[in-house]
């Protein structure tokens, strides 16, 4: 119990980042093993399938996307297919 008050009350959940973490952990490990499609933004010199291939039993370009802006083309999108998710990507985020 609090005793009286008279300016304005808040309340703080702290531990709500670590459960939604904790979450997202478990569902990572839920899709090991699954496929998955890759939508990255085209550079010229991102080796993409070198970078996701530890993660992955194989990676392969499966086309281009171009995304359009007030009728000009402002980027284009890469599509991969990912199969066999085996390992956690590293983040800096929470767990």
């Amino acid at each position: 119990s609090f005793g009286p008050s008279t300016g304005r009350r808040g309340l703080i959940v702290s531990a709500r980042n670590s459960l939604v973490g904790t979450f997202v952990f478990y569902q990572v490990l839920a899709w090991l093993g699954r496929d998955a499609v890759l939508l990255v933004k085209h550079k010229e010199r991102d080796d993409v399938v070198a970078k996701f291939s530890p993660y992955f039993a194989t990676v392969a370009l499966e086309g281009q996307v171009p995304l359009h802006r007030h009728g000009a083309e402002a980027m284009t999108v890469d599509v991969y297919k990912a199969t066999a998710f085996r390992q956690v990507y590293p983040t800096d985020q929470p767990r």
